[in-house]
């Protein structure tokens, strides 16, 4: 439930989220452990009920106010924020990325934080966060906020970036860049990290972008590399990975466990009312990949039928194929067949 309104310079945005969910099997799915403790400066969140077979929850997912100018704009309160040059792949998104098996991207999580951009004349702008967020004991905690400042700069067909942050208490130093490659689009972005124990981590994500027509049917496609500075190259087991790693994988801000990746997509209009999106991820280590499949059809000029399967491919052992739990343990963890159908109408 989305209620938006403006009054002269001001304006004000706020999401209500309603979730239940049902299964014979609901215990067996891990849905009724306690939700996790929010580290959001506010807790907005809470269970209504919960039952053998399912659970119901709600949340408020955005509420925030907003001044703007034509040079600037400041927003407080719960938001969502998206940087980054990647498609599937974002390790300069800080804030609420998105999986890269994320199915459905058409809503992104709201996240409490302060938000200033300032706009120049030459398309340059310079935009400004602070993320305040509580620590396990549930204290405001300076260790678990962020801050950032981050600049872009046109130059003729380039676009230029860079990010200067403090993400969980670790510096943080990021390049981004994106031109013509011939008819085609490269984009790149940079991400060193120094995290308080360990050496400087640098994360980094390329990929080229081309559209076309093919038997008169629209088509796009990209090829992207992502390099996980904090993944491993072996089939070492989930509870053998870096703290780093799984201190990132447990906050939401990394979702793979390897080190090397390829991304392979593109979408293709095979009629004016269906649109069908391929993509395989391959991690190139352990040679296991995702296979996903997005189809969307409009039933209607107010209604849209979407439909979504995933395939993981790979051997025991591997990311996708399922990495073993322990060392000594028989138990894998592996990425499940998935198959999604989500109805949307508008009114």
């Amino acid at each position: 439930f989305k209620v938006q309104g403006d009054a002269a310079s001001w304006s004000y945005d706020l999401h209500y989220v309603l979730e239940g969910s049902y299964s014979d099997d609901f215990s067996a799915l891990g849905a009724l452990t306690p939700p996790i403790p929010t580290a959001d400066l506010f807790d907005l969140q809470s269970r209504i009920s919960q039952g053998r077979q399912g659970d119901l929850n709600h949340r408020l997912d955005r509420g925030s106010i907003t001044y703007s100018t034509p040079s600037s704009v400041i927003r407080l309160g719960r938001q969502a924020l998206t940087w980054g040059r990647g498609q599937v792949f974002q390790p300069l998104d800080l804030f609420n990325p998105f999986s890269p098996d994320a199915q459905d991207r058409s809503y992104k999580p709201g996240t409490d934080m302060v938000y200033a951009q300032y706009l120049f004349e030459s398309g340059a702008d310079i935009q400004a966060i602070v993320v305040p967020r509580r620590a396990a004991d549930g204290d405001m905690s300076s260790g678990a906020s962020s801050m950032a400042i981050k600049g872009l700069w046109p130059r003729g067909n380039l676009e230029l970036e860079a990010v200067i942050a403090s993400d969980y208490g670790d510096p943080v130093l990021a390049f981004g860049s994106s031109g013509p490659f011939g008819e085609a689009l490269w984009k790149l972005d940079v991400v060193f990290i120094r995290p308080e124990e360990t050496d400087t981590v640098v994360s980094a994500v390329a990929s080229l972008h081309k559209s076309w027509s093919w038997r008169q049917k629209p088509v796009s496609a990209y090829l992207e590399y992502h390099r996980n500075g904090f993944g491993v190259s072996d089939n070492r087991p989930v509870d053998g990975l870096p703290t780093e790693l799984s201190d990132r994988i447990a906050r939401g801000q990394i979702f793979n466990t390897g080190r090397d990746y390829l991304g392979i997509g593109g979408t293709v209009n095979w009629t004016p009312l269906l649109q069908i999106a391929p993509v395989a991820l391959l991690n190139l280590n352990d040679r296991s990949a995702l296979a996903i499949v997005n189809g969307q059809f409009s039933l209607a000029d107010n209604a849209t039928l979407i439909v979504s399967a995933q395939v993981p491919i790979g051997r025991r052992g591997s990311e996708y194929g399922g990495r073993r739990m322990s060392a000594t343990a028989s138990e894998y963890a592996p990425t499940p067949y998935s198959v999604r159908v989500r109805f949307e109408r508008f009114f």
